[in-house]
């Protein structure tokens, strides 16, 4: 994978075309399952991509490129709904008031709460488990190369990861039942993009 970066970094555009066709999919999944948008999912794809080649000269990939277009994935989906939430407190050229989509500064607060639980939760994780979590979630790598990284059986990281998750998710159940959709929502958004 490395030589295929180093060939993309050089102009090589069938490279670039293998490294497309490698990870367009998990990537355009990656984006849909945030943004339940099969029309915004393909927009922030293909931005992503363009961004990719037109920066290809000046981006140092240290680890997988699966990981790094995961990272600017979820860059992406924030700074698109960061946007939407600006775009949809204004009016409209028409002159047509959009709906306010911004959040309070409780639901913020809110948030700020949960991601400080979130946080918490990861830290008092065992530490091979907050190991293994961390690499999943944060740095992007499958349960094959998780295994292959700490030399530990596939089925050993899949259960790792499975209790992980069942704990964090135990600890922020709280906000997750919220019973103001707004506020439910920005935590699920939240906890997805985190």
């Amino acid at each position: 994978m490395e030589h295929l970066w180093h060939l993309v970094q050089k102009g090589d555009a069938t490279a670039f075309g293998d490294i497309y066709d490698l990870h367009w999919e998990t990537i355009y999944h990656t984006i849909y399952w945030r943004v339940c948008d099969e029309d915004i999912a393909k927009d922030l794809l293909q931005d992503i991509f363009i961004s990719l080649w037109e920066k290809r000269e000046s981006i140092l990939i240290t680890g997988s490129i699966e990981a790094y277009l995961r990272v600017m994935a979820r860059n992406r989906v924030i700074n698109h709904f960061k946007s939407e939430s600006i775009r949809q407190g204004h009016t409209n050229a028409a002159g047509y008031h959009l709906p306010s989509s911004t959040y309070s500064t409780e639901e913020l607060l809110a948030a700020k709460e949960m991601n400080e639980h979130y946080q918490r939760s990861i830290t008092q994780l065992p530490e091979k488990m907050r190991e293994i979590y961390i690499l999943s979630r944060e740095k992007g790598l499958d349960i094959e190369q998780i295994s292959l990284h700490l030399s530990l059986s596939p089925q050993t990281v899949k259960n790792q990861l499975t209790a992980a998750t069942k704990k964090i998710r135990a600890v922020l159940a709280p906000f997750m039942q919220n019973p103001d959709t707004d506020s439910r929502r920005f935590a699920i958004f939240f906890f997805v993009c985190a």
